[in-house]
């Protein structure tokens, strides 16, 4: 039966008509079923789609321009060695095929043999895989160094140095300095560890490893703790949080806990990298940035700075986030231990999923921001202070809260103690030991219940 048009076969379907089996028959007539093969001539535009392919008898591998060069090296088994005339090729032919895609070139690491390393490229390069670390130390320092002579960095050509995984040995502090000049791992761990050493003892005691003061630039993968090292030859070591000197501990092992610091100018990004106390912003006035999956030691993360960065899955210790400083950023998924996020000063920023010690987020001081979905100990949550802004999900040890203000709001947490003083509202939250205080004419608890397992519901 020959088709029909969409218009006929609707008109079969109307309101009240009783349709006959033919013209059920032309319906189906009219359509394509699964098991029908569609002729490509019935497919709009793919014939034409099709005109446009290139036959593959038509072309030969010669006719693209350094390729046959380069698979005739490729092709060859691990077992071989490449000549350096090969090396030379292989280098040249993949630097100039790939110069702009770094990700990819970073998953061709079977077309390097023998240790040795891709080379660079106009916005990229890849430091060496030596065995001699002091080499590959000076392999990174150069490199930078090199990077900052360029005059053409910008956002949109930013220059990126990527480091095979492995020990760095560095003879002086590495600086980062330079605006859009990228350091990151090759494989995006933490594995570029970084330590210091010096051939002469002079008496430092900071062992700062790396200072950021670029505005705008991107770390990511460097280490510098839990390094092990023997002192040998390669002389005296920044580690222990000291300076080790090679003639009273030759032979013996050290590790490293390397500071890492960043001034306050800059803005870029951290990533997974790890570093030992009084790193990433220490008594440096103001902080901020972005730091993602960072590890870091007592006093760190803002010690005694204005905080005005973001931490995401960030890991501290003791002081760390804004210690002693109002704090005005953002703290997400990250975990500290004691006197943490604006102690002794006000929280103005939003926290959610923080995991702490004691004393922990404005203690004796105001939280004017937003705290969600976090656990901390004893005396925290603007202890011997006052809650302006909101509270959900939290949970907390003894004296926690003093007084929740007009404006205030607490919802559907826990802890041992505290809520003296009520004057904004409460709800869905339980105290495991005490009572909640009185509230005022502006004071609300519902649904709360105190440490005697009495409801308490206020005004």
């Amino acid at each position: 039966m020959a088709k029909l048009s969409l218009d006929t076969l609707k008109s079969y379907f109307t309101t009240g008509s009783k349709p006959t089996q033919t013209q059920f028959w032309a319906w189906l007539d009219s359509f394509f079923h699964k098991d029908d093969n569609i002729p490509v001539t019935q497919i709009d535009g793919l014939q034409a789609e099709l005109d446009k392919k290139i036959d593959k008898d038509s072309i030969s591998i010669s006719d693209v321009s350094g390729l046959d060069n380069e698979l005739s090296i490729v092709v060859k088994t691990t077992s071989q060695s490449l000549t350096e005339s090969e090396k030379s090729q292989s280098r040249t032919n993949i630097m100039a095929a790939y110069s702009a895609d770094v990700l990819y070139l970073s998953h061709r690491v079977d077309l390097i043999q023998d240790g040795y390393f891709g080379g660079s490229a106009n916005n990229y390069i890849i430091i060496k895989n030596i065995a001699n670390m002091i080499d590959r130390g000076n392999q990174l320092l150069s490199a930078y160094d090199a990077a900052k002579l360029r005059t053409d960095l910008s956002e949109n050509n930013q220059f990126t140095i990527i480091c095979y995984p492995g020990r760095y040995l560095l003879d002086r502090v590495l600086s980062i300095d330079t605006d859009w000049i990228n350091i990151v791992s090759l494989t995006g761990e933490c594995d570029i560890e970084l330590q210091r050493y010096t051939s002469e003892y002079d008496n430092a005691q900071t062992p700062e490893v790396v200072i950021v003061s670029a505005e705008n630039c991107h770390v990511k993968g460097v280490n510098l703790i839990g390094i092990a090292s023997t002192i040998g030859y390669y002389g005296n070591y920044y580690a222990n949080d000291n300076y080790i000197s090679a003639s009273d501990y030759y032979g013996t092992t050290v590790i490293s806990k390397g500071v890492f610091t960043v001034t306050s100018t800059f803005k870029g990004i951290i990533e997974k990298c790890k570093s030992g106390g009084k790193s990433f912003g220490y008594n440096i006035g103001s902080l901020y940035g972005t730091f993602i999956d960072v590890e870091a030691e007592d006093e760190s993360f803002g010690y005694n700075c204005y905080t005005y960065a973001i931490f995401i899955r960030c890991t501290g210790r003791d002081k760390c986030y804004s210690y002693g400083k109002p704090f005005n950023g953002q703290i997400i998924d990250c975990i500290g231990r004691n006197y943490c996020i604006a102690y002794h000063a006000s929280m103005q920023g939003l926290i959610h999923n923080f995991t702490g010690g004691d004393n922990c987020i404005s203690v004796s001081n105001n939280i004017n921001g937003i705290v969600r979905n976090s656990n901390i100990g004893d005396n925290g949550y603007a202890h011997s202070g006052y809650l302006y802004g909101s509270m959900s999900n939290c949970s907390g040890g003894e004296a926690c809260v003093y007084s929740v203000v007009p404006g205030g709001f607490i919802n559907h947490c826990i802890f041992s103690s505290g809520l003296n003083s009520i004057n904004g509202k409460v709800l869905f939250t339980t105290l495991t030991d005490g009572t909640f205080g009185n509230t005022t004419l502006l004071g609300i608890t519902r649904y709360c219940v105190d440490g005697n397992g009495a409801t308490n519901n206020q005004n």
